[in-house]
């Protein structure tokens, strides 16, 4: 009998030799020691080709190893300007360049069509920030591959996010709100997407007994006792008969008058309606904002007329911009090319409106929710 070769019969003989326990830590020591093995054995693999111009299928551990070559690839395969990077998981990260967006709007064949939709409606985990460690690892990485090169949806998300709060929140601002908020959405979203998928009368005991659900609160509460001494200061004005508090924070001065007199003294449900607001005001136009983005980048000289004007009315230094009702109104070359691109790219603009509304949980949380 040739040494190299292995009768098929022994299998069954070795394996009616152990006993039970024997047999269960025979496959403890498989689960444990195999995954080590198979690391080692493919530790050198290179990383396989590009199959598809419209996605690529790797898990998170190639894309940290392998992520600069990764994008590289892609951008060099696809011609139609859309990449996606698509984990075992089924989260997709799509990154598209800039300098193909018109012509890719333009296309309609089998190839690109496809890709186009799944940009303007991939799921991105649900999240706008469950990615951090994604730019940070690009930029970290990639020499001389410019960042301008590169505009993905989630990044422009986040940007606006921090817009949206330097808005609402005036001379108050400070980043620390910005990275309570976007931790408190990474989380919120795992949460409802994990409570989605049950009964409700499961999805009350898991909210019951869940980690996360214990997290979410404690990151409200982390962002109650940043907003409270404001709230106070804004309440007490009411109070004392004032127009305007100290704060002179309409935004949260609407908020307080708003609000039923029980509840005025209740910060953690202010905070809870503040974050919901800033929530959908976020995430509801996030792909309407993305398609602003790409045609401001493919039109300078827009971006020159509309900075002018944002200069004659908000003033020459962009660091002292206080933003109020009165003059966003008054930016109405802005206001005209947001509602333009719409016109133009209704599907986006549409998709948008659709996005969140709420609806109340076990928790006494308002979880954004798809509209009917």
């Amino acid at each position: 009998m040739d040494s190299t070769t292995l009768p098929l019969h022994w299998f069954p003989q070795l394996a009616s030799l152990l006993s039970p326990y024997s047999a269960l830590a025979v496959v403890v020591v498989l689960v444990t020691i195999l995954p080590m093995v198979m690391d080692r054995a493919t530790a050198e693999i290179p990383i396989p080709k590009i199959a598809s111009s419209r996605s690529w299928f790797a898990s998170r551990q190639d894309f940290a190893a392998n992520g600069v070559e990764i994008i590289e690839k892609g951008f060099k395969q696809v011609e139609s300007g859309v990449f996606r990077v698509t984990a075992l998981d089924g989260s997709d990260l799509v990154l598209i360049a800039p300098e193909h967006w018109l012509a890719l709007c333009k296309k309609t064949d089998e190839e690109v069509a496809p890709a186009r939709k799944e940009f303007f409606l991939c799921d991105l985990h649900g999240a706008p920030f469950e990615d951090p460690f994604f730019y940070r690892y690009v930029a970290s990485r990639i020499s001389g591959f410019a960042p301008t090169r590169v505009i993905m949806q989630p990044r422009i998300l986040l940007i606006y996010s921090r817009a949206i709060w330097r808005v609402i929140m005036g001379n108050s601002f400070k980043p620390e709100v910005v990275n309570i908020f976007e931790t408190y959405c990474t989380t919120l979203i795992s949460v409802m997407k994990a409570l989605k998928a049950q009964r409700p009368i499961m999805a009350r005991i898991f909210a019951a007994f869940s980690n996360d659900v214990r997290r979410v609160n404690a990151q409200l509460e982390q962002a109650s006792a940043f907003f409270a001494p404001l709230f106070e200061q804004c309440l007490q004005a009411l109070e004392q008969g004032h127009a305007k508090s100290s704060l002179d924070n309409e935004w949260l001065e609407e908020l307080i008058r708003m609000a039923p007199a029980e509840r005025r003294r209740d910060y953690t449900y202010l905070t809870n309606i503040l974050i919901g607001f800033v929530f959908t005001f976020v995430v509801s136009p996030g792909l309407s904002t993305t398609q602003v983005v790409y045609e401001f980048a493919f039109r300078p000289n827009y971006v020159d007329l509309v900075l002018k004007e944002a200069y004659g009315v908000l003033g020459d230094r962009p660091e002292h911009w206080g933003f109020s009702r009165n003059n966003l109104h008054g930016l109405s070359l802005l206001d005209s090319f947001c509602k333009e691109t719409h016109k133009h790219h209704a599907t986006a603009a549409c998709e948008s409106s659709n996005f969140a509304s709420s609806t109340k949980f076990t928790t006494h949380h308002y979880f954004p929710q798809r509209k009917s």
